[in-house]
């Protein structure tokens, strides 16, 4: 598995890497035996060139599968980075649920340091 290519966004190919996709899905919390039957689906699916974005698609979907609703938490960076590149909406979201809970806020504030 570790001799095909991977193309990654930056255009630059990278062996692939099983430790990869592993401590993604540990970090995302998915079982060991989850995870270990990814691994193999993936396996089937790999081909040379293969974008890590087709891959990453592809875990997500298998996760899904194996694991109910696990496939968001391994999506969380995605989640975030579609409330917007600047960061602001998210800044302004986790405001607001402060802000209900009782905290006084201030966003969209520039600080030194």
């Amino acid at each position: 598995m570790n001799n095909v290519q991977v193309k990654k966004a930056s255009g630059e190919l990278e062996a692939f890497s099983e430790e990869k996709v592993r401590q993604s899905l540990q970090r995302a919390g998915a079982k060991a035996e989850v995870i270990d039957k990814i691994l193999i689906e993936l396996k089937g699916k790999l081909h040379e060139g293969i974008s890590t974005r087709a891959i990453y698609k592809q875990v997500f979907n298998l996760l899904n599968q194996l694991q109910e609703h696990q496939g968001y938490r391994y999506s969380l960076k995605e989640a975030l980075m579609k409330l917007g590149p600047s960061g602001y909406p998210f800044e302004k979201f986790i405001g607001k649920l402060l802000e209900y809970q009782g905290y006084k806020i201030r966003v969209n504030v520039e600080i030194m340091g």
